[in-house]
């Protein structure tokens, strides 16, 4: 299986890393799986993406020892590496004991905070926003709200933090903007709003899900805007000398009739994750992200 294939190679030649492998061949990282090409591959079918489940939002440690994932009914999953190879996949305790809609967990830059979006009822309805859990003796600690009333945040390297600000689209006001990209910066325990991207990223329409770079260069998003090729398109913008944002560029190699979204590129800038909504559920799929940087204007 995966599984033993990567527990026999964490310690032969071919591992390069946290890479896809050394020229071409597989790798522990990534359950083993073959590296992608320039075209989208369905990533870890039967242990990732599961037939008859909605598998979305892939995200991983810093080391790439740690996976984590969201599926539909079944919370956030998760495994790991270890000396024996990777752990079956499971339900992260986090979301056993916060049950609940949520998901699309992030983890920081140096490994001791994790991101996670989680909704939770109260007496006035439905309320989420973005969760924060320390990691404490080699354990998550319990979770404290960072940012109410939104959902998927990923960070840059100095802690500045994006997410989808979904006020309006719980609030259900007429007329309002259901999806609005929002920047943070940490100060202390507390997450500030600055001000939000404009130059295209945030429109009249739903944008959500950004990945933002480590080093704030570029960020990638999907929308339903116009103009797109199906349900939901993937975008990407980098940014200027100036701090504001170019172009938004469709990336349409990537993106299909149906709703591609959810975008996370590994840390090494190697592979692009994303999810697609092809088969009337969602799956996770990867490619070689070596695109980002040949679009990067000069």
């Amino acid at each position: 299986t995966l599984l033993l294939v990567a527990a026999k190679l964490i310690n032969g030649s071919e591992v390069d890393e946290v890479s896809g492998g050394v020229d071409g061949k597989q790798s522990a990282f990534y359950l083993g799986e073959d590296p992608p090409g320039a075209e989208p591959k369905l990533f870890a079918p039967g242990l990732v993406s599961v037939d008859g489940a909605t598998d979305y939002v892939i995200s991983f440690s810093e080391d790439g020892r740690e996976i984590y994932w969201s599926r539909a009914s079944s919370g956030v999953m998760n495994c790991s590496l270890g000396d024996d190879g990777w752990s079956e996949p499971a339900p992260f305790d986090f979301g056993v004991k916060y049950p609940g809609p949520g998901g699309e967990v992030h983890i920081m830059k140096g490994g001791k905070c994790l991101l996670m979006n989680q909704f939770r009822r109260n007496e006035e309805g439905m309320a989420g926003g973005i969760y924060r859990l320390k990691r404490i003796n080699g354990s998550w600690s319990d979770s404290e709200l960072l940012i109410s009333n939104s959902m998927r945040a990923t960070s840059t390297d100095d802690g500045v933090i994006y997410v989808t600000d979904i006020t309006y689209h719980l609030n259900k006001e007429e007329g309002k903007d259901t999806g609005v990209i929002a920047r943070y910066v940490l100060s202390g325990d507390e997450a500030i709003r600055t001000e939000d991207p404009g130059e295209g990223i945030n429109t009249e329409y739903v944008e959500a899900h950004p990945f933002i770079a480590p080093d704030e260069s570029y960020i990638i998003f999907n929308s339903p805007r116009p103009g797109g090729k199906g349900e939901a398109d993937l975008y990407m913008s980098y940014r200027q000398k100036d701090g504001s944002w170019g172009e938004v560029i469709n990336l349409e190699a990537l993106n299909t009739p149906y709703g591609d979204w959810g975008a996370t590129v590994t840390r090494d800038g190697k592979y692009l994750f994303f999810t697609r909504n092809m088969t009337g559920q969602g799956d996770i799929y990867w490619v070689r992200a070596d695109f980002i940087e040949e679009m990067r204007p000069e």
